[in-house]
């Protein structure tokens, strides 16, 4: 009985949805991290009370103390202004650039299949686009309403093939007496905690092995 208790509360755990709410509203940019009800973070914080904030008095410390200039700064510029920059090994470098990018191409690797799952498994569970165009001129201002919804009837449908979209909302329009354009965005990112669970796991243990086969062969080889 208790372990049939136990199965259900990892269950319910395990279907509990984690969030990822992006929006941009009138150059404003929000960010939030949901599990569940609870909202976990949040881009912009929100701003303390003047009552909890630290006195100018406390960030600068005590008043009276400056910083001396130490005696052996001025000797150790004069020292390095005097000596001549060593000419730079062009072709070393290069060979250590190369052997630096073939060690990490693993871990690149493995973070585009992560990618690959984390598509798969990801839902947006709102997507919200609106665009307000503005020009002065009204010929152009067609032109780049048609270009517009070229651009959407053309991105849309790949982005659906990619990701699984449960609701969304696309609306482009013109208006002739708008000073500027205007952009409205949001998208809701859902995925279970079981599902993040598990891909933390698997490409966790994954990125443990590359990193001590990159520890224990430092230079790449067999």
């Amino acid at each position: 009985m208790i372990l049939l208790i136990v199965l259900g509360g990892l269950a319910a755990l395990a279907a509990v949805p984690l969030k990822l709410a992006l929006a941009y509203d009138h150059g404003n940019f929000r960010a939030a991290v949901r599990v569940g009800p609870v909202t976990v973070f949040r881009y912009p914080a929100k701003k303390k009370p003047e009552s909890e904030r630290p006195s100018s008095k406390e960030e600068n410390g005590p008043a009276g103390e400056e910083e001396k200039p130490s005696p052996k700064a001025g000797a150790s510029e004069e020292k390095s202004a005097g000596k001549e920059p060593a000419p730079a090994q062009t072709g070393e470098q290069g060979e250590q650039s190369q052997d630096g990018l073939k060690k990490w191409m693993p871990f690149v690797r493995l973070a585009w299949e992560l990618l690959g799952d984390l598509r798969r498994k990801l839902v947006v569970d709102r997507l919200v686009f609106r665009l307000v165009l503005a020009d002065p001129d009204p010929c152009d201002l067609a032109v780049n309403y048609g270009r517009v919804l070229a651009l959407k009837e053309s991105l849309l449908p790949m982005l659906e093939r990619v990701l699984e979209i449960r609701s969304r909302e696309i609306d482009i329009r013109c208006d002739f007496a708008a000073e500027k354009p205007e952009l409205t965005a949001r998208a809701d990112l859902v995925l279970t905690l079981g599902r993040a669970a598990v891909l933390t796991a698997v490409y966790g243990v994954r990125a443990l092995k590359e990193y001590r086969n990159l520890k224990n062969n430092p230079k790449g080889g067999a």
